[in-house]
C-alpha cells in the first residue's frame, strides 16, 4: 500500500517505522520517527484538596504529573502566577509546593497546571493557614 495508518495510536506506537520500495532497478528506503503526543494527567486531577497548617509550620503540595512531551508544572495561587522565593519553593520540577513558615496571608487557593504540546491540565488545593 501507498500509506500506513494506525487507528487509536498509543504510546507503544512510537519509535521509527521503515517504508521500502523495490522493483527490478533496486530498492528505496524512506525512514519515518513517529513520537506519541499525550496531554498530561495529574494524580487526583480535577479534586479540589482542602489543607490546613499551623501558623509558622511547613507544608508541601504535590502536583504528580505525566504526559508525552513530559509536562512542564506551574503553580498559582488565587489564579496569579507563583513566583518562587526564600519561603514558596518548587521542587522537583514543579512536583512540590513547599511553603515555609506559612502565614496566616499564605491562606488562599493553590494550583498547579501542568501543560504540554498535546493540553494542559490542573488540580486544586484550598490552603487554610490557622493563627
Amino acid at each position: 500500500g501507498r500509506s500506513l495508518r494506525l487507528m487509536h495510536a498509543a504510546v507503544e506506537d512510537a519509535g521509527r517505522y521503515t517504508c521500502i520500495v523495490s522493483n527490478s532497478a533496486g530498492e528505496e528506503r524512506k525512514n519515518f520517527d513517529l513520537d506519541i503526543l499525550v496531554p498530561p494527567n495529574i494524580v487526583d486531577e480535577g479534586t479540589v484538596l482542602d489543607t490546613k497548617v499551623k501558623e509558622k509550620h511547613n507544608i508541601t503540595l504535590t502536583c504528580e504529573a505525566s504526559g508525552n512531551p513530559v509536562p512542564e508544572i506551574k503553580w498559582l495561587k488565587d489564579g496569579q502566577l507563583l513566583v518562587p522565593d526564600r519561603r514558596y519553593q518548587v521542587l522537583s520540577h514543579g512536583r512540590f509546593l513547599q511553603i515555609s513558615g506559612a502565614q496566616v496571608a499564605d491562606t488562599g487557593r493553590y494550583s498547579c497546571l501542568a501543560s504540554n504540546s498535546a493540553g494542559d491540565r490542573s488540580r486544586h488545593f484550598n490552603l487554610n493557614v490557622l493563627g
